[in-house]
């Protein structure tokens, strides 16, 4: 008789099947046989078989096997392919203009800089000489951030000066005073961080 809770008869439904479950053998109805390339015997399914296929071992006997048919003329390769030995497209053939997608250089000037190979390199030297430690809790590894000493924008001079990075973890670069929109007001004489007096930096 089913139970009137339907997750309990579901979970006791399972139950009861999984205890008197059956378990038949299983009958193997296909056959060994021998690799035309290797002469390796493996185990031929059923329906290949019935297909008439699955006469390899394995991909690397059907790579053998393919470039010696190529080889002696059996297979014919595709007319458009051409074999010169070089990459089909080179790197930057379809870049910038040349590219169908390109609308005149609309990316702005910030993610141009800050996703460039220059930019990782210098968050990559700041953090080396720096020993991956964060300069004002001394915190080592982590989620570290390189954090420009005079503000990324208003000195795009010292972008990627070294001397001008220091290492800080996200919470210490957090409570910096230039941290994000608050960049637009350093050096101000009026400008007061409510719970920002302290500076992070060493």
């Amino acid at each position: 008789m089913p139970f009137k809770d339907k997750e309990y008869n579901r979970i006791y439904q399972r139950e009861w099947a999984r205890r008197h479950r059956i378990h038949k053998p299983r009958i193997k109805t296909g056959e060994m046989t021998q690799c035309l390339v290797c002469k390796k015997e493996f185990y031929r399914f059923r329906t290949h078989i019935k297909k008439g296929i699955k006469f390899l071992c394995s991909s690397k006997c059907h790579g053998i096997r393919r470039s010696k048919l190529l080889k002696d003329g059996v297979l014919a390769v595709s007319k458009n392919f051409k074999n010169t030995g070089k990459t089909r497209f080179k790197k930057g053939v379809y870049a910038g203009e040349k590219h169908y997608n390109w609308k005149g250089g609309i990316t702005p000037t910030n993610a141009k800089i800050r996703n460039s190979v220059e930019y990782r390199n210098w968050r990559e030297s700041v953090f080396a000489r720096d020993n991956w430690t964060c300069q004002k809790c001394g915190k080592r590894g982590g989620e570290l951030n390189a954090d420009h000493i005079k503000p990324f924008c208003l000195y795009p001079e010292l972008r990627l000066d070294i001397t001008n990075g220091c290492t800080l973890c996200r919470e210490c670069h957090f409570r910096t005073d230039t941290f994000s929109n608050r960049a637009k007001n350093y050096g101000k004489t009026n400008f007061i961080s409510v719970g920002l007096q302290e500076s992070v930096r060493p």
